[in-house]
This record gives C-alpha cells, sequence and structure tokens, in this order.
C-alpha cells in the first residue's frame, strides 16, 4: 500500500510490475534509451506520469487511475496501451500516442498531440476531445463525450476504419476518404472529408454538415435546424440510404449538392420544407429530365422521384452560374409538391446579365402539375431553345431588369 517512486529515468528490456494502493511516480522519461519490455500497475493505486514520455516495446496497461503531470506521450512499438479508470485525470495535459496496436483510453479531458495508432482507437471523456497534432488511426475510431462537445478537425487527420462518436457538438475531418459508423450529436455535426465520405451508420444532430470528395449514404442522416449533403467535385450516391428532416411538418431545409448524383432507390423525406439540388462546382451545367452530357450533372426523372415533400424542389440556386438545361420531359412527381423552381443565379449576385442561362433542349419539357417557377440572372430561354411549360401549369418567371 506503500508509494513506489522512479524519482529519475527509467531503461531496460524487463517487464515492469507495479502494483501497490498507493501512487507509483515516474518523475523521468521511461524507456527513452533502451524500451521496457511491457509496463504494468494494478488498480487500487494511482500512477503519476511526470516524467513526459513512456516507450515499451509490448503491451501498457495501466489499471489504477493515471494522472499526468505535463504533456507527456504514451508509446508502444509492438502491442496497445490501456489506460481505462475511470479516475483518469489529464490535468489540461495533452496527451500523444503512439501505438503498433490499439490504444482504449478514458480520462476527464483530450487534448490530442500528434498520434499514430496501428491497431482501433477507443476514447473515453468526461469532458472535450480535442487536438493540436495531426491523428492517424490504421483501425476503428470509437469517441464517446456524452455531452461534451468532440473537435477533431487538424488538417493532417487519417482515419483508416470507421469513426463512430457520441457527443454535444461534434466536427471531425479527415485529409483522405473517411468512413462514418454511427454519429450521434446532441448539437450540431459537421464532418469534411478530402476523398469519398462514406456514411454507413446513423449521422444525426442539430445543424448536420457532410462534406467530401464523393459522399455515399447507405444509412440515414438526419438533422433537426438544417442539413446539408455535399459531394463536392465527386457523385452523390444515396440508392440505399435515407436522408430526413424527420418528415411529417418540418420546415428544416435540404441542400444536396454533387456534380453528379444517384439519387434513385433512395429516400429523401423532406416534410413541409424545400428541398434544393445542386452541383457541387457552381459552374457545372445541370440537365434536368435527362441523363448528363459529358461532365453535366444529370438530375433524371428517377433521382427527382425519389423525393418526397410538400414544401417545393429547387434545381439549383443562388449562387449558381453554369446554365441549366431541361432536357427532356419531367412529368408529375408523385410524392413532391409546393412548387418546382429552377434557380440559376438568381438573388445571389452569381455574376451578372451574362452569367448562366436557364434553356430548353428541343425534348424538354416541365409538367410537373404543380406551379412552376424560372429564375436566372441571365436569360431564360433563346432562340431555338425556348423553355417549354406544360398545359394548366401557372410559370412565374423572372429575370435580371
Amino acid at each position: 500500500g506503500g508509494a513506489i517512486n522512479f524519482a529519475s529515468t527509467l531503461d531496460g528490456t524487463f517487464s515492469l510490475d507495479a502494483n501497490t494502493t498507493g501512487t507509483t511516480t515516474f518523475g523521468g522519461v521511461v524507456g527513452g534509451t533502451s524500451a521496457l519490455t511491457t509496463l504494468t500497475t494494478n488498480a487500487g493505486g494511482t500512477t503519476a506520469i511526470n516524467g513526459g514520455a513512456i516507450t515499451t516495446s509490448g503491451a501498457q496497461l495501466f489499471s489504477d487511475a493515471v494522472i499526468l503531470g505535463g504533456a507527456s506521450t504514451l508509446s508502444s512499438t509492438g502491442a496497445g496501451i490501456t489506460a481505462s479508470n475511470s479516475g483518469n485525470s489529464a490535468a489540461g495535459n495533452i496527451l500523444a500516442l503512439n501505438t503498433a496496436g490499439s490504444a482504449t483510453m478514458r480520462f476527464d479531458t483530450f487534448a490530442l498531440g500528434a498520434s499514430v495508432i496501428g491497431g482501433n482507437l477507443d476514447l473515453t471523456a468526461s469532458g472535450t476531445i480535442s487536438q493540436s497534432g495531426a491523428l492517424a488511426v490504421a483501425g476503428t475510431t470509437g469517441l464517446t463525450a456524452t455531452g461534451q462537445n468532440i473537435v477533431l478537425t487538424h488538417a493532417g487527420n487519417n482515419f483508416g476504419g470507421a469513426v463512430s462518436a457520441t457527443g454535444a457538438s461534434i466536427q471531425l475531418a479527415d485529409s483522405n476518404a473517411l468512413m462514418l459508423g454511427t454519429v450521434t450529436s446532441g448539437g450540431s455535426l459537421t464532418v469534411a472529408a478530402g476523398g469519398l465520405l462514406t456514411v454507413s451508420g446513423a449521422a444525426s444532430g442539430t445543424a448536420v454538415s457532410l462534406k467530401g470528395g464523393g459522399l455515399t449514404n447507405t444509412s440515414t442522416i438526419s438533422g433537426t435546424t438544417s442539413i446539408t449533403v455535399d459531394a463536392s467535385t465527386g457523385t452523390l450516391t444515396n440508392t440505399g440510404g435515407t436522408i430526413t428532416n424527420g418528415g411529417g411538418v418540418s420546415t428544416v431545409p435540404i441542400i444536396l449538392k454533387g456534380d453528379s448524383m444517384n439519387l434513385s432507390g433512395g429516400t429523401i423525406t423532406g416534410g413541409a420544407a424545400l428541398v434544393t439540388l445542386t452541383s457541387g462546382t457552381v459552374g457545372r451545367v445541370i440537365r434536368v429530365g435527362a441523363a448528363a452530357v459529358g461532365g453535366e450533372l444529370g438530375l433524371t426523372q428517377a433521382n427527382l422521384a425519389s423525393l418526397t415533400t410538400t414544401g417545393g424542389l429547387m434545381i439549383g440556386d443562388p449562387t449558381h452560374t453554369g446554365d441549366i438545361i431541361v432536357g427532356g420531359p419531367i412529368t408529375p412527381l408523385a410524392g413532391v409538391s409546393g412548387g418546382f423552381t429552377i434557380n440559376n443565379g438568381y438573388d445571389g449576385g452569381a455574376g451578372g446579365p451574362t452569367a448562366g442561362k436557364i434553356l430548353g433542349s428541343g425534348g424538354g419539357l416541365i409538367n410537373v402539375a404543380d406551379n412552376v417557377k424560372l429564375r436566372a440572372y441571365g436569360d431564360i430561354g433563346s432562340a431555338g431553345t425556348s423553355v417549354n411549360i406544360g398545359a394548366n401549369v401557372l410559370s412565374l418567371i423572372s429575370s435580371t431588369e
């Protein structure tokens, strides 16, 4: 039950078991010159890491409460690191983890330094989870900070496996492709990936913003104040997924972006809100009612039929500048009412009279049995490219004066 005190550096290729119900203190660097084989502490006491770094070639298992006396780095070149006592405290200090195996950690707060995890990462905090250096995880990542914020937005982050998280507000970033498991935010949810963003588990929050270089949803994306799902220059695929604001009388807007889209077979539930479909690149040509030609965004009848809303459907938006072409017949959409709008830069200050136009294609016909609004900062129709509106449909056409 007495104290164990390593006042200075500690080196050697041996396994160390520090067993006491008192305090074990590491006052100097451990394994800095010659890594220990393993390090184990028993439950019931306290471990004070005051030397800044511990390195082993095998596993590190801290069963008692760990207290960091300063910025610390725990490293294992051949196994995992576990410190999951509910009494663990970082005391406001940065903690870096470098292990060939997995890391299972529980602290009051995490301020992660640059860390490399060869296996899975599991972090549980009673406070916030944040970072000051890049985080690379080869396996899955689990983040739990119930009632607290999670902010892991370093530009160098690289999550190899699925990331699951629970927190009050969640922000995640990955420089490459990213897969989300179940992510539950009590507040806003913001996720950005440099490559393909895959949503494989339910992603929910208040204001939800998901962006990747391509985005595939096979689960459910839901938000209670706003929803933006942005595939940027890639493809937005929702063939097996659901995007919803809760339906019913919800007026939470849904904005879907991508330079190509494949929505047929999925579910998009807008309740009584406006649903917007537009390109990820503002200058991309959008072809409505027909497949894309070349590098256009093609919004076919099948894509449009995946929507359910009474709050209206908008193609394009106030910042769009590329032409929007009615490329084929658009017939009534069973799940959509509240207006059919094509907006090409109107009210967005997107250039001037020569900005993108709304054009027909000869075979295009808007016949949606709903109010139709055509808004453009540039021209609406031109010689040989008139926009045809079906019978019994109100046409409200606006453009620059």
